[in-house]
Parts: structure tokens; sequence; C-alpha cells
């Protein structure tokens, strides 16, 4: 009986903790631009092209929600990072809906669809978009900076952050010594996502 109950309390505490992670996200901070470039290993100006694998619904714990399908996306411009494949697949939705971000660039936030669950996930087919990315395993994933310009959606070739990413990086890299000056800053995991890269 001692022992159910503690697995019980355990339970009880695991979700707890998970609810209050959740909740931390939601509440965090975005990131600023300048962090985001800096955090990011691989940036890249892609297009949302098509579903690799479609959405599917799943029934878990008496409800159903709709676990995210697998997008291919054509990458146009590697503004940072080597050895970036020419297509990438990211987990999302596809819309036919623009979700541009109407504040001033630099963006200091993300666009509209990272207001209702921390991160972005919808992705206009056939529109392009600027992708802050990290690494995992074999493939990338969107950088998790909740709240932030991680994924915007652009309007054209010389969209204004598509501007100010290009001439950031840019800087970033010039000021740099001759010998770090490869696709990332250094062989170090980089800023506040460190521990992500050596978990």
């Amino acid at each position: 009986m001692k022992r159910m109950a503690f697995f019980f309390a355990s339970l009880f505490a695991l979700n707890c903790w998970f609810l209050t992670a959740a909740s931390w996200a939601c509440m965090a901070t975005a990131t600023p631009p300048e962090r985001l470039c800096q955090d990011a290993p691989v940036v890249v100006r892609a297009a949302a092209a098509r579903y690799l694998k479609e959405p599917e619904e799943v029934e878990a714990d008496g409800g159903k929600w709709v676990r995210r399908g697998r997008i291919e996306f054509k990458v146009l411009e590697t503004l940072k990072g080597e050895h970036v494949p020419a297509t990438l697949a990211l987990g999302g939705f596809l819309s036919d809906s623009d979700d541009f971000n109407e504040g001033p660039v630099p963006y200091q936030g993300g666009r509209p669809g990272t207001k209702g669950g921390c991160f972005a996930e919808g992705y206009k087919q056939g529109a392009e978009f600027l992708l802050f990315l990290m690494p995992r395993g074999e493939e990338f994933i969107v950088l998790p900076a909740p709240l932030s310009a991680a994924s915007e959606q652009l309007r054209s070739d010389d969209d204004p952050w598509l501007i100010w990413v290009r001439r950031y990086l840019k800087l970033q890299k010039e000021a740099l010594p001759q010998g770090r000056r490869g696709g990332q800053d250094d062989g170090n995991a980089p800023g506040v996502f460190g521990w992500l890269y050596h978990r």
C-alpha cells in the first residue's frame, strides 16, 4: 500500500512539473534578434514545399489531439552554417494563410502563430521563411526559443527582416578571429541553448 501511494504521489509530482514547465515556456521572454543570430548554428531562407508525413489524430488520456506532420523545406539560401542539405524536414502544419510579423524590424517577438502555443508551427505552403535552426541527431529543428522570431514568413527575397539578419551575421562573422570564421562561431554550444547540445 505504501509503495502504491508513493507511486501515485510521484506521478502527481511529475505531472505538476510538466505543467509548470509548460507554463514557464509560454510565459518566457522572447529571445532578442541578436541572440537568435548568435545562438543558431544554422540560418536559412527556405520554402515550405509539401508534407513528407501528414498530421495524424492521436487519442491519449481520453482525449484527442493532432500530431504535427513532417514538412519538406527547400533551402534557397544559407545565411549561416556549413554543409546544409538542399532540403530539410521540420515538424509543423501546412496552411493556405499568411502569418506575417507586423512588428518593426528587427523583430523583438515572433509572428502571430507564436501567441497561442509559444511556438509558430504553421507554415503557408509555397511561402518562404527565415529559419533559425539547430541540429538534433542527423536532422534539424527550429531553435527552441519561445515567442521569438525563429521562423518568420518572408514577404520577398528583399524582406527587411532578411536584410537585417544578413547584415548582422556578416558583422558577426567579420568580428571573429580569422581562425574561427566558419559556419559556427566555435566548437562549443552557443549561448543560452548550450545545454541542449550536450544532453
